[in-house]
């Protein structure tokens, strides 16, 4: 058996592992480089076409023999799922139905397409395992920013490789690891972890859980004179959600949401997640014309009827209640163009602070709003990645007989850091014998 990390030994995102027995291969997330560089003469699609990883058998301009025998992804963001859409056909791609779930929905209002032709969805609670070749693949369910990820414990020829996918231990969901702990066998061969916040500058700002996320909301909404307050996070993290709606609830603040956001917080709820209804003492909804179209191309009537009952109108967003305003980037020309001018008011921004590519201009506006109308931001965040404590109690518990660092800039601190582990440096595309 045979490893090969196309991409993410040296990568945060991007992320792309092939195991290869016999005549089976196994693909693990084909994801797009977050530090993907762009000149100003690039077109964005292309540029990220250029950072597709080089996999023989696996895209669908692959002739129909020698073919990937099938994906698995571990969570929806694009540094991991970016490319499953160029998948061949005939190869399946297995992925949560939280995946699955959240990414329909994205397609459905970008009107681009994100998934492949065959799609096979995991429904963890089943706790099944997928017999392919010699390979037996046992996806698990891990806390991370994205709803449903999966970590993997991969058997074969008596031998066990352990990929966590991306994954931490203080989100909503951090008892996982502890059951994902608990199933996987001692000392097993192969350990790849990811790294993300091993070496990072930015570990000390984002040391906190989702529950202090909450008190720290609850303590703005509590204490503020002017309202609405605002709030920008990204309408895919769940747990963030929920931090926000809860610390609504408590406060009595009316959660001010779009379309989009509505959307994808009713499908996850249809899964079984134990979430409140979108009752109008709790949310209302807010339609921008740029969402609505999508949903009535789409025969979405039954939602929208729903949120309909929800609605509010923009000329009563900036009256003096109290009301948590989703204000994300992508609102600010219907703002300025329905004439809203959120002045002196506080905004709570909750998400990644850095600029993706492409995603420039978009920023400057944003930026650009905020301070001409004199509105103070309060960065509220935490990573959707372990902290060095949390990987160091993973692998004191697991004792992997080999370690490879993955989705991480700094792979060598980890010899310094997890000295008592045998650590394997190896470099993209090259194949390791397991």
């Amino acid at each position: 058996m045979n490893l090969i990390i196309h991409r993410g030994t040296h990568n945060i995102g991007g992320t792309c592992i092939e195991l290869i027995n016999k005549g089976t291969r196994l693909i693990f997330d084909i994801g797009l480089p977050l530090n993907i560089e762009i000149v100003e003469s690039d077109d964005i699609k292309q540029a990220e076409q250029q950072c597709k990883p080089n996999v023989k058998g696996l895209y669908k301009d692959s002739p129909d023999t020698n073919l990937v025998s099938a994906v698995f992804l571990s969570h929806l963001h694009p540094d991991h799922s970016k490319f499953i859409v160029d998948v061949h056909p005939k190869i399946p791609v297995y992925l949560s139905e939280g995946t699955f779930a959240v990414m329909k929905s994205l397609e459905l209002f970008t009107s681009n397409k994100m998934l492949s032709e065959n799609i096979q969805i995991i429904n963890t609670k089943d706790k099944k395992k997928y017999k392919i070749g010699d390979f037996e693949i046992y996806p698990f369910p891990v806390d991370h920013s994205a709803p449903d990820a999966l970590g993997f414990i991969i058997t074969c020829n008596g031998k066990t490789i352990v990929y966590t996918g991306d994954f931490r231990d203080h989100g909503r969901k951090g008892v996982l690891l502890e059951y994902f702990k608990k199933e996987i066998p001692k000392q097993p061969d192969l350990l790849l972890i990811e790294g993300t916040m091993v070496g990072s500058n930015r570990v000390d700002k984002l040391l906190k859980t989702e529950t202090l996320l909450e008190d720290e909301i609850c303590n703005i909404l509590t204490n503020t004179q002017e309202w609405p307050v605002l709030v920008n996070f990204s309408p895919t993290n769940l747990d963030r959600l929920i931090s926000i709606l809860r610390a609504c609830m408590k406060t009595k603040t009316i959660f001010v949401i779009d379309l989009f956001t509505a959307y994808i917080y009713l499908e996850v709820r249809k899964l079984g997640w134990n979430i409140p209804d979108l009752r109008p003492d709790l949310f209302n909804v807010l339609c921008f014309s740029g969402h609505e179209k999508p949903l009535k191309e789409n025969n979405q009537t039954e939602f929208l009827t729903k949120v309909f009952k929800n609605n509010i109108k923009f000329a009563e967003l900036t009256e003096n209640k109290k009301r948590l305003v989703l204000f994300r980037p992508g609102h600010i020309y219907s703002y300025v163009s329905k004439k809203v001018h959120f002045n002196n008011k506080t905004l709570i921004y909750s998400q990644y602070d850095g600029v993706y590519p492409g995603q420039e201009d978009k920023i400057a506006k944003y930026n650009e709003y905020i301070n001409n109308h004199n509105i103070k931001s309060h960065h509220i965040h935490t990573s959707g990645h372990a902290y060095i404590e949390t990987l160091k109690s993973f692998i004191d518990h697991v004792q992997p007989k080999r370690l490879i660092p993955i989705h991480t800039l700094n792979p060598e601190k980890f010899q310094e850091i997890f000295s008592d582990h045998f650590i394997e440096l190896p470099e993209d595309g090259q194949s390791i014998e397991i």
